[in-house]
């Protein structure tokens, strides 16, 4: 479902752009963490919100710059574009927000089986393919399709866009009115959001 999602979020149609964007923040509220976590959810969204708000990344000698190639009109207005950019902070704020602190539970758990410390090491793993992170007898990883199931490979990942990202946002907040409102959240998200990153 999210392919085509992706698909109408970059549609020439306004019509479909809108739609797949509603679609897109039923699934932020609906699927949560799995929106995030399956294969292709994290890079892939974020590429096409690139690719949808034109925020592209020219290398130059020196430095880096990124350009906001559309203008509003061209994602149908200022609402359309005010739009894009506040379901773009909710995905961002899905992704990029720390996993709650499980210290409570952690301590309870201990005290639950208080002569075994730290049973939960030696458990069977929860997961499938536990040490699938090690790659050892895998084909090379795939960025585009990885899945990314905690925060601080999300943050990882993120660390490619971030400078196209951020230098869109400005050029955004220039704009002023709803789409600076909205560049606003979107900045906020990710200062919250990268602000444990290492």
């Amino acid at each position: 479902m999210l392919l085509y999602i992706r698909a109408g979020m970059t549609h020439l149609a306004q019509d479909v752009r809108r739609s797949s964007l509603e679609l897109f923040e039923w699934a932020i509220g609906t699927c949560g963490k799995d929106l995030v976590e399956c294969p292709g959810g994290w890079t892939k969204t974020l590429k096409t919100f690139q690719t949808a708000l034109g925020w592209s990344v020219m290398s130059s000698n020196a430095s880096t710059k990124s350009s906001w190639s559309h203008s509003t009109s061209s994602l149908g207005g200022d609402k359309m574009a005010s739009r894009f950019l506040t379901t773009l902070a909710a995905f961002l704020e899905l992704g990029l927000a720390p996993e709650p602190d499980m210290h409570d539970e952690i301590l309870a758990q201990r005290r639950a089986c208080y002569p075994l410390h730290h049973t939960y090491i030696h458990q069977i793993p929860k997961r499938s393919h536990a040490y699938r992170h090690l790659n050892l007898f895998g084909p090379p990883r795939d960025e585009e399709e990885e899945m990314y199931g905690d925060v601080e490979a999300r943050q990882e990942a993120f660390k490619k866009y971030q400078v196209a990202f951020e230098n869109g946002i400005e050029n955004a907040k220039r704009a002023g009115g709803e789409v600076g409102r909205a560049a606003a959240k979107i900045a906020k998200a990710i200062s919250e959001g990268m602000k444990n990153a290492v």
